[in-house]
């Protein structure tokens, strides 16, 4: 059942113990918290950097490091020292961006559906939309 649905109901009940205002705001609160738009990207935020850590933690280290690149020297009783060796920054670049990239698609698609629950809401008294409401956003103007 919707939001809009139970207050309707409410709105249309016999009063109790409690008045329908009391129930009206409590419902209304409730939905509120819940949608905070600060908490959900605080939200999604912890989930990219567990995804990088997690995708971090999970690279062999042929995938971190260049092993092409090695120099090495021999030092003090022929011992075999590593004297320079390269990153494979592509590799974790490409973690990076493939996460960044996921969490702005999942962004477009919450505001588009944001948009379109924001069209369905708005309707006249006699239950009517006209196709002047809305106007579509292109992905690259996000």
């Amino acid at each position: 059942m919707k939001k809009e649905n139970v207050l309707e109901v409410v709105q249309n009940s016999v009063s109790s113990i409690f008045t329908k205002d009391d129930v009206l705001k409590l419902i209304t609160g409730i939905e509120q918290e819940q949608s905070n738009p600060v908490y959900e990207m605080i939200k999604k935020l912890q989930d990219l950097q567990e995804k990088i850590s997690y995708d971090f933690q999970n690279l062999s280290s042929d995938e971190v490091v260049d092993l092409d690149s090695a120099e090495f020297n021999i030092g003090y009783n022929n011992r075999l020292e590593v004297e320079d060796i390269s990153l494979n920054i592509d590799n974790l670049t490409d973690i990076v961006e493939d996460s960044f990239s996921s969490l702005i698609n999942e962004l477009r698609e919450l505001e588009l559906n944001k948009e379109e629950e924001e069209v369905v809401g708005s309707e006249f008294e006699d239950g009517q939309v006209t196709s002047s409401e809305y106007t579509p956003v292109e992905e690259n103007e996000l």
